[in-house]
């Protein structure tokens, strides 16, 4: 190994706390940050989402392709996929089909946060 290829590996694998950036405004209230570098050859992509209280992913349901993970890190979110509401809160998790109709919401009375993952990738 040559001198500054750990660094370059590095750079490629490790995102440090203070090098996340904002990548996206998700509406008024949500900030999304990358916890991966860029990358084309990616087939998930992670991301911390930060939702101010009373947040939310807009008033209608959404859908894309791809599926999606949600571990709740702090707070309590309320998520609707298709014609169902499910409440989380800190440690529980939901996992769906993007292309089914979905939205979410931060119900708790201040910050909430989740470690989003999607695929395929949209960052």
């Amino acid at each position: 190994m040559l001198i500054g290829e750990v660094e370059d590996i590095e750079k490629n694998y490790v995102v440090r706390r203070k090098s996340k950036k904002k990548y996206k405004q998700l509406g008024n209230g949500i900030k999304m940050f990358f916890l991966t570098s860029p990358d084309q050859d990616k087939i998930i992509s992670p991301a911390l989402v930060h939702m101010e209280k009373s947040a939310s992913s807009g008033k209608s349901h959404y859908q894309h392709d791809g599926q999606e993970f949600i571990y709740i890190l702090k707070g309590k979110i309320e998520f609707s996929v298709e014609d169902h509401s499910y409440i989380l809160r800190k440690g529980d998790c939901i996992y769906f089909d993007s292309i089914k109709p979905h939205s979410f919401k931060n119900i708790h009375t201040s910050e909430s946060e989740g470690l989003w993952i999607t695929t395929p990738p949209n960052l």
